[in-house]
């Protein structure tokens, strides 16, 4: 999250993005859809809205996310700490959209969002004042209200309308003597044909069997009624901006009160999934996942993105709630598998049909890689669990450590990302440290010296992307220092240093152990020495990550790590220096004694 922070604030002092309303946009819709921070989010709209003219005004992405993030009250709305109240944030959002209708009255969109801004309001209050329940409500509540559901009910039935509502006249006159006689005059000078009475029968050929071999798309999915598609259009903007709070209201009580979707678009998979994902940004992963599952058992399971949803509900309540052992994430890694297949069934048929469309000279070029799908996320998230599991058997769990690959380079064919090559370099190394050390020239060393290579370039290829992540750079020293690559170990030091605050323990700790051994010649393997590991050589680098590691609360290891680097210090130190003239002495004269004890000579 810092880190997201920081790229946002250098990306946003960029002279080019200083006034540029769509980063600072995306930046209003990073608060919200992270951990809903609406005074944040909307602190970022009214930076965007100001780099345009008054006459202007903001754009209906912009109008729209500020209506939203006004009118709803559960959150707070100011930085400052002086809130409006729920009437003048009401009435705020409603000016910010009546302002942007009628500059645009040819558009249907704000005009639905009207219809949300005045609904959600009169449910508001009706919530508030428990109608039905209790003492009879005030007189004025239900006035209001009224009035509040007219004012719905006119700007959904004008967004209804469409554009033609705003055009030509109010009526529209017909004389059906005048278009008969048209016709006529048009039939005898040939320039119409006369319309057939009847239509001809239907070709047998054309009717549909009366028992399919294939079931079709209808009979296993539900789609919502296109007459729909601008409210879902609605829907789909509230949860790009991550207001999810209105998503239950208008699928469920909008719908009920005012017909805003049919009851057969509320049935949908659509409308379904835009609910499961709703209670995903509010973090309700229990609902989301009997949402889920309730979709798999009434309609059908033959859904990717409801399988990749629900391993996604599974794997952030593991984060949350489990104990972070590869047990809790088994539900998580089921659900990822089952989306996966989705994709590598597709990926067969694919490349079935590009061989039977193409010719046998070019449907196989030499050298050429099969390109894989899949979402770049699922493959993430499979390849973390995978790799749980190998950490867990102290990475001697070769099939797990496959896998955790596999996922990273299939992740990597869909899009490039440090993140994957990052983690992957990690897999390789891990590998290689499965293998004993020792330049013996055995076939164990051979591949061992691969793995590390093969990790060093992957990190090469993560700190292109990223290279302001201290933990990339850590990989690089760490893999640097194993290959004997002095200068470039101590060069990539320097910039771990440059961001060590940002550093984790845990990599702190491992990186200062690691120097630290390739520092002593006492525990060199064989054919090591000066080569790879030489007495003193990155003591300081050690005791400088072990200190920060210290400091950051890395805990006893830390520390163990830090004395270690000092005691190895002192003892090269000792060491550099030689023995004393006493010692000189004295080991000399009880190495010349003759048999009776008496020196032989006098060593000055």
């Amino acid at each position: 999250y810092q880190q997201v922070v920081r790229l946002y604030s250098q990306l946003l002092e960029l002279p080019s993005n200083k006034q540029n309303s769509e980063v600072w946009l995306r930046y209003a819709r990073f608060w919200m859809r992270w951990g809903q921070k609406q005074p944040e989010a909307l602190d970022a709209l009214r930076h965007a809205v100001s780099f345009r003219p008054e006459e202007e005004g903001p754009t209906l992405q912009e109008a729209a996310f500020i209506a939203f993030l006004l009118q709803n009250h559960t959150l707070p709305c100011s930085l400052e700490g002086a809130e409006l109240t729920p009437t003048e944030r009401f009435e705020a959002a409603c000016s910010i959209l009546e302002n942007y209708a009628d500059k645009h009255p040819g558009e249907q969109m704000p005009l639905y969002l009207l219809f949300v801004v005045y609904a959600h309001e009169a449910y508001a209050i009706e919530v508030e004042s428990s109608f039905g329940e209790g003492p009879p409500p005030d007189p004025s509540e239900i006035a209001a209200v009224q009035r509040l559901q007219a004012k719905a009910t006119k700007y959904l039935e004008l967004a209804r309308a469409g554009p033609s509502a705003f055009a030509g006249t109010l009526c529209e006159v017909t004389f059906p003597e005048l278009e008969a006689l048209s016709l006529k005059e048009r039939l005898s000078r040939g320039e119409a044909t006369q319309p057939l009475e009847t239509l001809p029968p239907v070709p047998e050929a054309w009717n549909s069997d009366k028992f399919p071999v294939f079931t079709r798309k209808e009979d296993v999915h539900r789609d919502p009624k296109s007459s729909d598609k601008e409210a879902l259009s609605v829907i789909d903007m509230m949860l790009s901006f991550g207001t999810s709070s209105y998503v239950p209201f208008l699928l469920t009580a909008a719908s009920e009160v005012y017909g805003f979707l049919s009851p057969d678009s509320t049935a949908s998979e659509r409308c379904r999934l835009q609910l499961v994902k709703a209670h995903m940004l509010s973090e309700n992963w229990d609902l989301a996942i009997g949402q889920l599952e309730d979709l798999f058992e009434t309609v059908t399971d033959r859904i990717p993105v409801a399988h990749a949803l629900l391993g996604e509900c599974h794997y952030r309540k593991a984060l949350l709630f489990g104990d972070r052992s590869s047990q809790t994430f088994a539900a998580s890694l089921a659900a990822f598998s089952n989306a996966l297949l989705f994709f590598d069934d597709l990926d067969d048929r694919m490349t079935t049909a590009k061989a039977r469309l193409t010719s046998k000279a070019s449907a196989k070029v030499p050298g050429e890689k099969k390109a894989r799908g899949g979402d770049l996320t699922l493959h993430l998230r499979v390849a973390s669990i995978y790799y749980r599991i190998a950490e867990e058997s102290g990475f001697q769990d070769e099939e797990a450590m496959r896998k955790t690959i596999e996922h990273y380079k299939r992740s990597l064919e869909v899009t490039g990302t440090a993140e994957a090559w990052h983690n992957a370099g990690i897999c390789h190394y891990r590998l290689a440290c499965n293998l004993p050390r020792g330049l013996d020239g055995s076939e164990a060393m051979h591949r061992r010296q691969g793995l590390l290579r093969d990790a060093l370039r992957f990190f090469t290829e993560a700190n292109l992307l990223n290279r302001n992540r201290p933990q990339v750079n850590a990989w690089l020293v760490i893999c640097s220092v194993e290959l004997g690559m002095v200068n470039i170990a101590k060069q990539t030091f320097r910039q771990v240093l440059r961001c060590a605050s940002d550093l984790d323990c845990k990599t702190a700790i491992e990186l200062a152990e690691v120097l630290l051994n390739f520092s002593n010649e006492a525990i060199a393997a064989t054919g090591e020495r000066v080569v790879l590991v030489e007495d003193g050589r990155y003591v300081s680098e050690a005791l400088a990550i072990g200190e920060l590691a210290v400091s950051a609360g890395g805990g006893e290891k830390a520390s163990s790590v830090v004395a270690a680097a000092e005691t190895l210090r002192e003892e090269l130190r000792a060491r550099s220096q030689g023995p004393t003239p006493a010692a000189v002495v004295a080991g000399s004269a009880s190495s010349t004694k003759n048999e009776e004890g008496a020196p032989l000579i006098a060593v000055a």
